[in-house]
């Protein structure tokens, strides 16, 4: 994490390495990588946020070409706090390029399935908030 006055930078990432062996036959054993990566930037200014959010997922190894693949994707958003704090408005950007999709294998020395998971992405959502003080 990078903070500076008005501006946060934060990132993290994983990788998973998998080795399946079904028998002694080299065909049968399946070495597959998975990684993500992200950073966020965040830039306050009075009384105005900005964010970004770039993701890089990506996956290999597996048999089935879909799935071998580099996601690159990316979130905004950007948010007004008024009313001395109490009022925020925004709006938020989710997977601008249209490019999350999940895919999963799953294979086994006598079957395999691969499986397309499309959830909801690539949309624009508003928002407003109040926060009503408990005092």
């Amino acid at each position: 994490t990078l903070t500076l006055e008005k501006l946060k930078v934060t990132g993290n990432g994983t990788f998973t390495f998998n080795h399946n062996i079904y028998s002694d036959a080299q065909e049968q054993s399946l070495n597959t990588f998975k990684y993500t990566a992200q950073i966020t930037a965040e830039f306050k200014t009075g009384i105005f946020t900005f964010a970004i959010n770039p993701q890089l997922n990506g996956q290999s190894g597996y048999h089935y070409r879909k799935f071998n693949r580099d996601i690159f994707a990316l979130d905004a958003w950007a948010n007004a706090k008024l009313l001395k704090k109490k009022l925020t408005v925004g709006v938020k950007a989710d997977d601008i390029f249209n490019k999350k999709r999940i895919f999963r294998t799953n294979e086994s020395s006598t079957s395999r399935s691969d499986t397309t998971v499309d959830n909801l992405h690539n949309y624009v959502q508003f928002f407003v908030t109040y926060d009503f003080d408990a005092k």
